[in-house]
């Protein structure tokens, strides 16, 4: 679980997304996740869009999030986000030789974290 903590630091490490995008406060869509069984249906772009509706009630004007799925990933692409960063998992390093999740790169769905971002109008 640590790990997966230490990617996401660093995926918004040097990221001054206050100053690029020219605000001063923003929404960040911590997880975004829905049951397998239950995917397919839309339930992902309804929580985008639950989460937009939310933003713009609040006066906020930019989302951000951290996807670490594949399927998240494509859901916020979907949802008219772009990517500002990307980590792949197995290339990712830590205290100079650590590769905690080398193994992700056997052929698993999921081979990186993102960094997502909108702007709303």
């Amino acid at each position: 679980m640590w790990m997966i903590t230490r990617v996401l630091d660093e995926l918004v490490s040097d990221e001054d997304v206050f100053s690029c995008h020219q605000v001063e406060a923003l929404v960040s869509c911590q997880m975004l996740c829905v049951n397998p069984r239950f995917g397919g249906r839309g339930l992902a772009q309804k929580l985008i869009q639950l989460t937009e509706g939310l933003t713009k009630t609040l006066g906020y004007s930019l989302i951000i999030s951290e996807a670490t799925s594949e399927f998240s990933a494509r859901a916020f692409l979907k949802a008219g986000f772009r990517c500002q960063k990307t980590i792949q998992y197995d290339t990712f390093t830590i205290d100079s030789n650590q590769q905690p999740f080398q193994q992700l790169s056997s052929g698993g769905v999921h081979t990186a974290a993102r960094l997502m971002i909108k702007h709303l109008k």
